[in-house]
């Protein structure tokens, strides 16, 4: 039980909380409240929960009760704090945790990701990252200060490996200021974001890089030729480890700077050498280990290292398996920073150092049961499993789990699609064989990773193929009927009891205007060698109709930075009152809305336009409505994989992109030469009308940032 004053909050997640001895961050899930009362700064509270610990950094969790006690007590001041002497901290044995802090750095922009870069004396870089559950208005106000050298008060949230920095968040009282970068600041900041990786154990030739990541030229110079030339030409000699210095740089304006890399070259014997997985165990999250196992499992982005007994470690990583040429059996020696996420025990910011060996045997049980698993799943986390005869108890649980078990209550739960055919075929209280690795307790159930499974007939293949196959039930334009499942040789071969309407290739031809809709029906016949299976699919679609003037999306402004916006126009010869209009825009592939903006009670004049635009849009002063990223209603903060919709009395009249999609690629549509990010679109005028299907043709592309068209249209 704590007492102690709000100051600070962590958006939808907790606050921070000091009474004047310390600090503790309080996690309280969705929002801290008493009452229906948000808490609020300065006010003085009473907390009872447990204590726990978030990537080093102490919190309060499984919070029992907050009790309110009066309000308006006094803060502590921020303290003006270099992001290098956060870096001299061991994040998890320090007490400058939720600390309130005033930063300075150059602010950098990955994406949404809001960075303060600080420099010092050899121009090393040191980050702060700021967490997205901060203030939306003070998160806008940073963004668009990128490549300045920024001043906030903020509080320290604890060091992310991940991230390589502070994370920290910020208050809506936070004072932020602001100035342009000197071109000797320019340049420091530059060639402090210069990365060359670890240089500790060089053993081969490196790659020196030629220009900063904005495009500054590179000098290099060398201490020492014979070891490592300008060029990053590497010599080894027997006998002993060589030092050298690789200098960087670079010039902006009248302004050099410089930048040292120590640099050791290994002895030409030199063979790396790691611990095991058993002693990595018994190391404090946050130390830098070298550990020699052998790769026993690859799951999605999961690698699992084990020894001979099994004992595992796991290292996350989308690229660690394709970029150093990996396979099952390999024994391999790494270097990493020991973490644990969620009561699973990893190495992070992982570097293979060397491939030992090839073909290693690779420990799994086959003598041990769910049982074993369940009494003590912390202790065979990562260690692969052969499970017989498991019982299935719940084949989906709402959340895409399924539950086996032995019968005898001792259960675990996997994802249901991580065997194909499961959803198709399994059954309640059916036996299956299967072979998984122990993991973690997700949500107080025991789970497991399944790696392997039975193969079924060729009759179960295409009744769950059958089963898997989706066809749209209303359509508009062409539909994909696939010829084969490529993943498992299925031939799915069609009719179509109307081919003038939906072809046997997927071609789909509407009714004329005035005609009424054709419901076709369509055959699959799914076949692999002898067997066979059919499906049936009834789809409906409508006659066109003629194009009902109405306003429409005329343009489309995704910029560089948050320079964005969004114009609607009115084709009509009369004024036209938005109400009932609405403009829903939806978050990277989403397919519920993520925020609306109600165009109710605007006139919009014929022939005249209204213009959204972000607080931060660079471009000329034409825009009609301003929106900050923290508006409940700010629907002009897309990216290129956000859908927009334009509504009208719960209709979608006009669409930028496909709901419930995340772009053609994950990333964006493609529109012409152009797409729907980095890329202005304007509607081409032989558009006249809206259209509820998303037209890429329909749009004429012109260059990232290019704002003349906005503020009037016109069409043919």
């Amino acid at each position: 039980e704590v007492t102690a004053t709000v100051v600070g909050i962590v958006v939808g997640a907790g606050v921070q909380l000091s009474d004047g001895t310390g600090y503790v961050y309080v996690y309280n899930g969705g929002a801290v409240t008493f009452g229906d009362t948000p808490v609020a700064i300065g006010d003085q509270v009473v907390v009872t929960g447990a204590k726990g610990a978030y990537y080093g950094s102490p919190q309060i969790t499984d919070v029992a009760s907050i009790t309110f006690v009066d309000a308006g007590n006094d803060v502590p001041a921020f303290v003006p704090t270099l992001i290098a002497d956060l870096f001299g901290e061991d994040p998890y044995n320090t007490t400058v945790h939720s600390n309130p802090v005033t930063v300075t750095g150059v602010l950098e922009l990955d994406g949404t990701d809001i960075y303060f870069i600080e420099t010092d004396a050899n121009n090393e870089a040191y980050r702060v990252l700021i967490y997205y559950k901060s203030d939306d208005a003070k998160m806008t106000e940073l963004m668009a200060l990128e490549g300045k050298m920024v001043s906030a008060d903020i509080f320290t949230y604890g060091y992310h490996d991940g991230y390589k920095a502070w994370r920290a968040t910020i208050n809506s009282t936070a004072v932020i200021t602001s100035a342009d970068l000197t071109d000797e600041q320019r340049a420091s900041y530059e060639i402090a974001t210069v990365d060359l990786g670890p240089l500790d154990a060089i053993t081969d030739d490196m790659t020196l890089v030629e220009t900063t990541n904005q495009g500054s030229a590179i000098v290099w110079t060398t201490s020492d030729a014979a070891t490592i030339t300008e060029a990053g030409v590497v010599t080894r000699i027997s006998g002993s480890d060589v030092p050298a210095v690789l200098t960087a740089s670079v010039t902006i304006g009248t302004a050099t700077v410089t930048r040292d890399f120590d640099v050791v070259v290994k002895d030409a014997d030199y063979v790396p050498e790691g611990m095991p997985v058993a002693d990595a165990l018994g190391k404090d999250d946050g130390e830098v280990l070298y550990v020699e196992a052998v790769i026993s499992n690859i799951i999605g982005n999961n690698t699992v290292l084990q020894d001979e007994d099994g004992t595992a470690i796991i290292i996350y990583s989308s690229s660690l398996i394709s970029d150093n040429g990996l396979a099952l059996g390999d024994k391999i020696i790494v270097r990493g920073t020991k973490d644990t996420y969620y009561g699973v025990h990893q190495l992070g910011s992982v570097d293979v150092l060397a491939i030992v060996s090839n073909g290693n045997a690779i420990l799994t049980h086959t003598d041990l049961t769910v049982a074993d698993i369940v009494g003590d799943i912390a202790g065979y986390q990562g260690h692969n499993f052969e499970l017989t005869g498991l019982v299935v108890i719940e084949k989906d649980n709402g959340h895409g789990y399924a539950t086996l078990g032995d019968g005898a209550g001792n259960n675990v739960v996997l994802k249901l699609n991580s065997i194909p055919y499961a959803e198709a075929l399994w059954a309640v209280d059916d036996l299956v064989d299967l072979s998984v690795v122990a993991w973690d307790v997700y949500y107080g159930d025991n789970r497991v990773y399944v790696y392997g499974y039975p193969e079924i007939t060729d009759q179960e293949t295409v009744d769950y193929i059958a089963f898997d196959y989706y066809v749209t039930e209303t359509a508009t334009a062409d539909i994909t009927l696939d010829a084969m499942d490529e993943d498992t040789g299925v031939v799915i071969a069609w009719t179509s009891d109307v081919e003038a309407t939906i072809s046997l290739a997927g071609v789909v031809t509407q009714p004329a205007i005035g005609e009424t809709e054709v419901v076709v029906t369509l055959v699959a016949t799914f076949t692999l060698n002898d067997a066979t299976a059919t499906a049936t699919y009834t789809v409906t679609v409508p006659a066109l109709v003629a194009a009902t003037p109405d306003i429409f999306f005329s343009e489309y402004i995704e910029g560089s930075s948050n320079n964005k916006a969004i114009e609607i126009y009115n084709p009509t010869d009369a004024a036209i009152l938005l109400d009932g209009y609405v403009i829903n825009y939806y978050n990277n592939g989403s397919d519920t809305v993520t925020k609306s903006y109600d165009l109710a009670g605007i006139t919009l004049d014929a022939g005249d336009v209204y213009v959204i635009c972000t607080d931060t849009y660079a471009g000329p002063a034409i825009c009609d409505e301003i929106q900050t990223y923290g508006d409940e209603d700010a629907v002009v903060f897309f990216n290129g994989d956000d859908a927009m919709e334009l509504m009208k009395d719960s209709v979608a009249i006009d669409v930028i992109g496909l709901v419930g999609q995340e772009g053609d690629d994950g990333t964006l549509w493609v529109v012409g030469t152009g797409a729907t990010q980095n890329y202005t679109l304007v509607r081409a005028p032989s558009v006249n009308a809206p259209n509820g299907t998303f037209a890429p043709t329909e749009w004429v592309v012109y260059a990232e940032d290019t704002f003349e068209h906005l503020g009037s249209h016109t069409v043919d």
